[in-house]
């Protein structure tokens, strides 16, 4: 519906009580447009999905530079409010679909699992960084490995978890996308939980939001004939799986002895032939072998060379 000229303005605590009476007070068929903020939205959002309330979520990236458009200068909260309601009113975004209680646990696993990761290289630097001193102060490095094996045995138990809940409710996924060239078990894995962090998975049409989402879909900034700048993959992306598949994909393309992989060396090489970098080709293959990892998982067969050979070739 057209948003009136006027805007009211209200605030709110943020508790179920006061939740409810702001519910209370909004239409009984409104839209519920909220801003992406990390975890903080998720008490507010779970609230109205099971009153059976219609809600869409947008990034802040979006409604600034909406904003931006309008000439907004200034930021206060009750601005922000009304400029959501004016991009919404706008733009219509598509409704949430909130991820299931056991799917938001892996998230949430997978989450404090890259944290245990980068306190596990902190340390690490720490003590590489003592151990390049002249002297070494021995409560300091015994505290620091036990930090490490302390972490590395956390990581080794929620890997654990994962791995059976993967197994009791994709295992025959993780079968099927293993017999792509150059997945592996971790690499399957990783596509997975990528998979179900990506809202929205369900549409057949958004193979090309997911591996945006992936940080595979290079930015294009270009203005007229003068400015023309270089493309580059985006940084601000779940890009976890991008990583890990770099160095697997690297070997398949390098190694030429090997049956295996044929069809994406060649499309690699192809890249390469026609003038672009090694790493571009790189990233525009493990971009070809997701697209394939995704018409795997929604088809749930096996990879069949003969439906999916030619087609990274083209």
């Amino acid at each position: 519906k057209k948003m009136k000229k006027k805007a009211s303005k209200k605030t709110y605590q943020y508790d179920t009580e006061n939740m409810e009476i702001f519910l209370s007070e909004m239409p009984i068929d409104g839209h519920f447009v909220m801003e992406f903020t990390g975890i903080y939205h998720l008490k507010l959002l779970l609230f109205l999905q099971e009153k059976g309330c219609v809600v869409s979520v947008v990034t802040g990236e979006q409604v600034r530079y909406f904003g931006k458009m309008d000439n907004n200068m200034s930021k206060t909260d009750g601005q922000d409010a009304v400029l959501i309601c004016q991009y919404a009113s706008i733009h219509h975004p598509k409704l949430f679909k909130l991820l299931k209680k056991d799917e938001i646990n892996l998230k949430q696993k997978r989450t404090y699992l890259r944290g245990l990761s980068k306190t596990q290289r902190f340390f690490e630097n720490q003590l590489e960084s003592v151990n390049s001193t002249p002297t070494q102060d021995e409560s300091v490095v015994k505290n620091a490995n036990e930090m490490i094996e302390k972490i590395k045995e956390q990581k080794n138990n929620l890997e654990k978890e994962i791995q059976v809940y993967l197994k009791d409710n994709f295992e025959d996924d993780m079968k099927n996308l293993q017999t792509i060239d150059g997945v592996g078990k971790k690499t399957a894995m990783e596509f997975i939980l990528a998979v179900k962090s990506f809202q929205g998975f369900e549409n057949d049409t958004n193979g090309k939001a997911f591996v945006k989402y992936l940080g595979l879909s290079p930015t294009i900034y270009q203005s007229g004939s003068s400015v023309r700048r270089k493309s580059t993959l985006p940084q601000r992306a779940c890009t976890e799986l991008r990583d890990k598949m770099f160095m697997p994909i690297l070997g398949l393309c390098v190694k030429k002895d090997i049956k295996k992989g044929e069809i994406f060396r060649k499309y690699c090489n192809g890249l390469i032939a026609r003038g672009k970098t090694v790493k571009q080709a790189l990233m525009a293959t493990i971009h070809k072998i997701v697209r394939v990892m995704l018409a795997v998982f929604k088809s749930g067969k096996p990879f069949d060379e003969n439906l999916y050979g030619k087609r990274p070739t083209e």
